[in-house]
């Protein structure tokens, strides 16, 4: 035997799977044998990957917030083609405070890297309030009188639509005629507060009560 040969000896990515190899033997006389052999190429090393620990979205006007991979992803790589996923990217009001995120490489031979990440969801939107201009209290005839809310609320909304709203006094007496300066307060879930302010007129309005006795006597003194 003089020369033997194989005519594949590299092998790469895109050989993963069966590949004929042929071996040729040749001798000195110049006679040339030849044999086919079956190789099987595996790629059994998962893609490496590294994502942030963490990560904070704030929501939007809208409630909603997304990002892209290349916000938490650190390093990714493999001998192979592969590509990287997110459990989501996209989060709502719902989602609010702690979440877990699931990042998985994965290359074409089904090799796979598992990173998770925590993600803060963050609401840091105000919500808004329209209010009345003024608003009068008229007293009862006991000296008192209230108001709530709704009486100096036109509207309130929020990106996370649930709110408390509330106001600085609601309860008047006698001693409240006048004008007051009252907060208005709408907050959401987070804490985010819109404050606004409404001129409160107190009135007493009502007329005192009299009564008198139908009949009196008067007797003239000596000077008539």
């Amino acid at each position: 035997v003089s020369v033997t040969s194989l005519n594949k000896t590299t092998f790469t990515c895109g050989s993963v799977g069966t590949n004929v190899v042929r071996t040729s033997v040749t001798d000195n006389n110049g006679n040339v044998a030849f044999n086919d052999s079956v190789v099987l190429v595996e790629d059994n090393t998962p893609p490496s990957l590294e994502m942030a620990s963490s990560y904070e979205v704030f929501l939007n006007s809208s409630g909603v917030v997304s990002f892209d991979l290349e916000d938490v992803l650190v390093s990714s790589s493999d001998a192979c083609d592969y590509s990287v996923s997110m459990s989501t990217n996209n989060y709502t009001c719902a989602d609010l405070g702690e979440n877990v995120l699931v990042s998985v490489a994965s290359d074409a031979s089904g090799n796979m890297n598992i990173s998770l990440t925590n993600i803060t969801v963050t609401d840091s939107v105000s919500p808004i309030v329209s209010v009345v201009s003024e608003f009068v209290v008229s007293l009862d005839v006991s000296g008192s009188g209230s108001m709530s809310p709704s009486d100096l609320i036109v509207s309130s909304s929020d990106n996370c639509v649930n709110v408390s709203e509330s106001i600085g006094v609601s309860s008047f007496s006698c001693a409240s005629v006048g004008v007051h300066l009252v907060n208005v307060s709408v907050v959401d879930p987070s804490g985010n507060e819109a404050l606004s302010f409404v001129n409160v007129s107190v009135v007493d309005e009502v007329s005192p009560s009299v009564s008198s006795v139908g009949f009196i006597s008067l007797n003239l003194n000596s000077s008539g």
